[in-house]
């Protein structure tokens, strides 16, 4: 489904009321969606990590195609199935959108789906001052944290690419779907870890993302291998650490980036 998003403006949304998605039949027909750096341990998991190119960019993505797991991550009717579900669609019809004319800012968007905006059912977006209520607030503060975490695991990805240790998953998984790459381990493993350190500001979410992706690999492309899918030599290794990726804190990098703003429309 494809729904039009407006920045939160008093004139669009002062007759509304929402709540947020129970059902996620949305993002049916979707190959992926993005996750944040706070959720990969618990994502990692239950769903296929991957690192997808868009272009001259990378994001970490899980990936949703329901032949690749033994149960489908949704259900007919738009259930969340396998773990928990990815703060990207959390927070539906919540959305942070970029501002041209400003890049360090976004702006907090709702999407126009009427199952979760209505004119009775939901709570209000603005108070008798045509302030943001403190919930939306609390929504806006989240969904800025989670913007940071996606630029955090994308220069992790772009890191990961310059010391070419992203390797293609293979057609016999993605059946013909290209720009999905994992984590070739034992090629990481072989770099030594002064220039791990000195390829980022944060080295630690090089190695977290690492991690993630090969712990990923292993839960799920191996199964699929031992249920008999055509999958060649080359995928990943287990991953041979497991208890490093648990030891994620409660995501706290809201501060890191500390030039990035979200703000309302007036």
């Amino acid at each position: 489904m494809i729904f039009l998003t407006n920045p939160l403006h008093y004139a669009l949304h002062h007759n509304l009321r929402w709540r947020l998605a129970d059902q996620f039949d949305f993002i049916k027909g979707h190959q992926a969606v993005t996750v944040a750096r706070g959720e990969l341990a618990h994502i990692a998991s239950h769903l296929l990590l991957a690192v997808q190119t868009v272009g001259s960019d990378l994001q970490v993505v899980v990936l949703l195609d329901e032949r690749l797991y033994p149960s489908p991550p949704l259900t007919s009717d738009g259930q969340w199935k396998r773990g928990p579900i990815p703060m990207t669609l959390r927070y539906h019809p919540f959305s942070a959108l970029r501002d041209a004319r400003r890049p360090n800012e976004a702006l907090l968007g709702v999407v126009a789906d009427h199952r979760y905006l209505d004119p009775v059912v939901g709570e209000a977006f603005f108070d008798d001052l045509a302030r943001p209520l403190p919930r939306v607030l609390a929504v806006q503060r989240r969904l800025m944290q989670i913007v940071i975490e996606k630029k955090q695991l994308a220069t992790a990805a772009k890191c990961l690419q310059t010391m070419d240790v992203l390797v293609p998953l293979d057609d016999g998984v993605m059946q013909g779907r290209r720009g999905f790459s994992t984590v070739d381990i034992e090629a990481l493993s072989s770099i030594p870890a002064s220039r791990i350190a000195a390829a980022s500001t944060r080295p630690h979410d090089i190695v977290q993302l690492a991690a993630a992706l090969d712990l990923s690999a292993g839960l799920h492309l191996a199964p699929l291998r031992a249920r008999g899918s055509n999958q060649s030599s080359a995928i990943p290794s287990l991953v041979r650490n497991a208890p490093a990726i648990g030891q994620v804190s409660s995501p706290s990098s809201f501060l890191v980036d500390d030039e990035f703003v979200m703000t309302f429309e007036n």
